[in-house]
């Protein structure tokens, strides 16, 4: 009898894990998709855009697969897989509808819970930008990531320091200069948002500019403050350096533990 009594223990030490492991089959995997948007009308190809050239890689490192939908097209509804958007438009881009396309964000990304990276330009030109409403709304997409655009393009940067860095974060591959960068004046205003990267300006603005930002909601970077393009020394090789560590602002920006 505590023979039985013990073959009997015996088989439901072993069926209890198999019971553990059925169950966690069945589990619903967590999106792995980082959506892409890029402007085809400049990069005709999702091979030409620096999302797949730049920042593709360290996505894949972290565990996700990044897809690619040009804001031309009819912007579409996400699926669970979707994990984030990631934008990252050339500088001259301006879409051609920004009130559709910030709306498509705050619905498919900001109300969804979905995690939103930015680095560089978000495309809204300055013609939508002169209206209260137009800034109401871009500003309802920046809120998650804690910031405010405060509509101001700073190109006097002969007196800009840099206030703080976060050297975890920050010149990675090559060290900011002593001339900085013009910029676009965004302003921190979420105490759950962490600032990597800020600039004092006195001339220009009382608090500092948040350059580089991430929060439980995504991140941010500002034009020309991700990776630095130009010559070598000799004036012959063209150079492109992060200037931000790619890994650790798509492990923060995105939540990833990888």
């Amino acid at each position: 009898m505590k023979q039985l009594l013990a073959w009997v223990f015996l088989g439901w030490l072993a069926v209890v894990p198999l019971a553990h492991a059925q169950e966690n089959n069945t589990q619903t995997p967590l999106p792995r998709v980082i959506l892409g948007i890029y402007d085809s009308a400049e990069e005709t190809t999702p091979r030409q855009t620096d999302i797949h050239r730049l920042l593709e890689m360290p996505a894949n490192y972290l565990g996700y697969d990044v897809q690619y939908h040009a804001v031309q097209s009819p912007l579409p509804k996400l699926n669970g897989n979707v994990a984030a958007v990631m934008i990252w438009l050339n500088a001259s881009v301006n879409v051609k509808n920004p009130a559709q396309f910030l709306q498509w964000l705050k619905t498919e990304v900001i109300d969804a819970k979905r995690k939103l990276v930015i680095v560089g330009n978000l495309g809204i030109g300055q013609e939508f930008r002169k209206t209260k409403e137009g800034m109401a709304l871009l500003n309802s997409v920046m809120a998650p990531l804690g910031l405010v655009d405060e509509n101001a393009w700073v190109d006097l940067v002969y007196n800009a320091r840099v206030a703080t860095k976060n050297l975890n974060m920050v010149e990675f591959e090559r060290p900011f200069g002593i001339q900085l960068q013009p910029y676009h004046y965004m302003r921190r205003n979420n105490t759950e948002a962490v600032t990597h990267l800020s600039i004092a300006n006195p001339k220009e603005h009382k608090n500092p500019a948040d350059m580089i930002v991430t929060s439980p909601f995504g991140g941010y970077v500002a034009d020309q403050y991700a990776i630095y393009r130009g010559q070598d020394a000799s004036g012959g090789l063209r150079v492109q350096q992060w200037l931000i560590n790619p890994f650790e602002f798509l492990r923060l920006a995105l939540g990833s533990d990888a």
